[in-house]
């Protein structure tokens, strides 16, 4: 399945290559080519695509948010603080950016100014279970028990209309403490690709699953 997959990345990877050959100026072969280069963890050549996209529309959301995951996924947190703060300063009634500077706040171990830009993201959308999931994860750290319960309750009613996010889906099993439940998502968002493993062995909310030496056979690594 993995494999076959990644065949597909790469097919569709050789269509936006043509793509941009046919039209330089092809703001979204650019974007969709990063998004690609990500999920195969080649990340310079993501961010080039980004900045590229970038260069013909200076404001492009899609961009700039891609092109924070890609800094995000390369450590260089810096750089996607400010991708993500510049995505805010041109869009600040959509949720992408709120949500992705929460989890680098989150990740950094800044409790509370995760939990202000998660809450910004809540108050444009409530019925959404990823951010349902990391609202969970920050009000157990912050020991906000009560309100991390109603979070964790509401995630699992709404992933019941959200099954095929199994990336989401395992990080809440991982914060539930279910380890099997969430090792077995966790395998098929890697196979679906729908996370990149760099980020998934940094991820907070897969801390307790990257404890047992099953989290690192999926990702094909030893455990460190």
């Amino acid at each position: 399945r993995a494999n076959w997959l990644l065949g597909n990345l790469e097919l569709a990877m050789n269509d936006f290559d043509k793509a941009i050959e046919l039209n330089s100026e092809q703001v979204s072969a650019y974007i969709y080519r990063g998004i690609i280069h990500t999920s195969l963890g080649n990340l310079k050549d993501a961010i080039e695509d980004f900045q590229s996209a970038l260069g013909i529309e200076a404001d492009d959301y899609a961009a700039l948010i891609n092109l924070a995951i890609a800094y995000r996924n390369m450590k260089n947190f810096d750089a996607a603080i400010s991708s993500l703060d510049q995505a805010i300063n041109l869009y600040p009634n959509e949720l992408e950016a709120y949500y992705h500077r929460g989890i680098l706040s989150q990740f950094r171990g800044e409790y509370i100014e995760a939990l202000d830009d998660y809450m910004k993201a809540f108050a444009l959308d409530e019925e959404d279970a990823a951010l349902h999931t990391v609202l969970f994860s920050v009000h157990m750290k912050l020991e906000n028990n009560d309100n991390a319960q109603t979070h964790e309750k509401a995630a699992r009613e709404l992933f019941e209309k959200a099954k095929e996010d199994y990336y989401n889906r395992a990080c809440l099993e991982s914060l539930s403490g279910n380890i099997d439940e969430g090792l077995t998502l966790f395998k098929i968002a890697m196979e679906k690709v729908q996370e990149s493993k760099m980020w998934a062995k940094e991820d907070p909310d897969l801390e307790n699953l990257r404890a047992d030496t099953r989290f690192w056979e999926i990702i094909g690594e030893e455990m460190p």
